[in-house]
């Protein structure tokens, strides 16, 4: 009799001890399900600001390349006429380079901006522009420095052959200043084209 009491208190030792341990089962994968969701949310929330970010980031970007774009094309017209003039005059020893800038629009190079490029390389978001962007815009920011490097060297040669007006160093430089001319908008093109390849490829990546 006491053998069977004994048994059937066991029984429902064991009975008991699986139900915590059910119950404690339960609440341990309900915890770590709350854990994974969380987790889960939060990285898709990440996710999702990243990808604002981005955005926001390359949209900036191509509202100032187009700013440049259109700077390019409002004194391209300009820079032509005076290249043109300098090579009909080139040989007219009559007129200085001096005589020539002030029968033309003379030198304008063109402003280009860069502060939003500027502001991502100083950024966190430049971690979530793909590889092939960044190479595209490292290429661009590269030629936005040759350009004002040219720039400084054609404002040099104009400044200095204009000093001297109608004096023999003033009839120096024409054809020189003419051939600079022609390699600074040669460069201003392949901006250009940089720039649309940009747009092309964002708008690629945002179907």
């Amino acid at each position: 009799m006491n053998t069977e009491n004994d048994k059937s208190k066991s029984h429902g030792r064991q009975a008991r001890i699986y139900k915590i341990a059910g119950r404690l089962a339960f609440e341990l994968v309900t915890v770590i399900a709350g854990i994974l969701i969380a987790l889960f949310v939060n990285s898709l929330q990440e996710r999702r600001n990243d990808q604002k970010v981005l955005n926001e980031t390359l949209g900036s970007l191509s509202l100032e390349f187009d700013k440049n774009i259109d700077n390019i094309k409002s004194k391209a017209h300009k820079l032509q006429q005076f290249k043109d003039t300098l090579e009909f005059y080139q040989k007219d020893e009559s007129l200085s380079v001096y005589d020539l800038t002030v029968k033309s629009p003379g030198l304008t190079a063109v402003d280009l901006y860069t502060t939003n490029w500027q502001v991502t390389l100083s950024s966190n978001s430049l971690r979530l522009i793909d590889f092939e962007t960044i190479t595209l815009l490292s290429k661009i920011d590269a030629k936005h420095n040759e350009l004002k490097d040219q720039a400084a060297i054609l404002t040099s040669l104009l400044y200095n052959t204009a000093m001297y007006k109608n004096d023999r160093e003033g009839f120096y430089h024409p054809k020189v200043l003419s051939s600079w001319i022609g390699g600074y908008m040669a460069k201003e093109n392949e901006l250009t084209v940089l720039y649309d390849q940009f747009k092309t490829l964002i708008t690629n990546e945002g179907k």
